[in-house]
């Protein structure tokens, strides 16, 4: 990982979700993006703020914000550059983020009772159009390291490579991934088994990665799952059969809020590629199982 942005609107949280952007930034020895977007300009004839004092304010504002939460041992190590966007928010975060070829974008999720303001939160809409992976940060979130990592299985191939992705995460920040995958009412018990004894097979070598069968309602038990393992941090894969997607359902949009309080790591699917091996090893393995 070479290039974090953290995108901010200065809230009154923003700080607790800069400590997450810091901290990776630090482990990885990433390039820290600071960026807030303003708005597009009044585009009448007269505007009271011209463009470019409206951007040397907010270039200000970050510079500000980043010197008051950028711990004084980091600041050798961590090296930020500033982006006030002149989009709306959205377009804003998107747009840098590609041009930076960002690998990782950290961004607020909002007040997680306002329901409304969820679906059309910028940061589900960053989620949904971004090319790189996204951290939201909850606003109940409060940073206390980033030490264990819960990652939700959905037993299929893309799980390999999105293990392997976080396992870059586990020795940069020296914490373990612990896998699960809830058995829901209407799914195979007996082929959940044999998946997960495949994948423990996969992975028997690598003590830093562990795996559980729950039972259940799927985003309870995940955060249940995340407690008990004291996580500061689930991950998951972005696509259509997985936890993101099933939680982001009409219907269940306003317990994904009330329920899942903890900093969300979203890989898209599209961030990475399933090389020729490790399909056909894995069939191997599957046949063998």
């Amino acid at each position: 990982m070479k290039k974090i942005l953290f995108a901010t609107e200065f809230s009154s949280h923003a700080p607790e979700e800069f400590k997450f952007a810091v901290e990776l930034a630090y482990h990885f020895k990433a390039q820290l993006l600071a960026l807030h977007a303003f708005g597009h300009p009044d585009l009448r004839p007269m505007v009271e703020r011209p463009l470019q004092e409206r951007t040397d304010k907010v270039t200000k504002k970050l510079v500000e914000f980043v010197t008051a939460n950028l711990p004084e041992a980091y600041r050798e190590v961590v090296q930020v550059e500033y982006f006030p966007a002149n989009a709306y928010p959205v377009e804003g975060i998107l747009e840098v983020a590609l041009d930076q070829e960002a690998d990782l974008i950290v961004i607020g999720s909002g007040n997680p009772d306002a329901v409304d303001r969820i679906l059309g939160s910028t940061a589900l809409s960053v989620l949904a159009k971004a090319d790189c992976q996204v951290l939201m940060i909850p606003e109940e979130a409060r940073f206390e390291g980033i030490d264990n990592i819960v990652y939700t299985v959905d037993f299929e191939f893309r799980d390999l490579e999105a293990i392997h992705y976080l396992k870059q995460w586990s020795a940069a920040l020296h914490a373990p991934i612990h896998g699960v995958h809830v058995i829901e009412k209407n799914e195979d018990e007996l082929d959940s088994l044999k998946n997960m004894m495949i994948l423990k097979e996969t992975f028997k070598q690598d003590k830093s990665i562990d795996f559980d069968l729950r039972h259940g309602e799927l985003r309870a038990e995940a955060e249940k799952f995340a407690k008990s393992k004291k996580a500061d941090i689930v991950a998951m894969i972005s696509h259509k059969r997985n936890f993101i997607s099933r939680v982001l359902d009409a219907g269940a949009v306003e317990g994904m809020a009330k329920r899942i309080r903890l900093p969300l790591l979203v890989i898209k699917e599209d961030a990475y590629q399933l090389n020729e091996r490790a399909w056909q090893w894995l069939e191997v393995i599957k046949g063998i199982a």
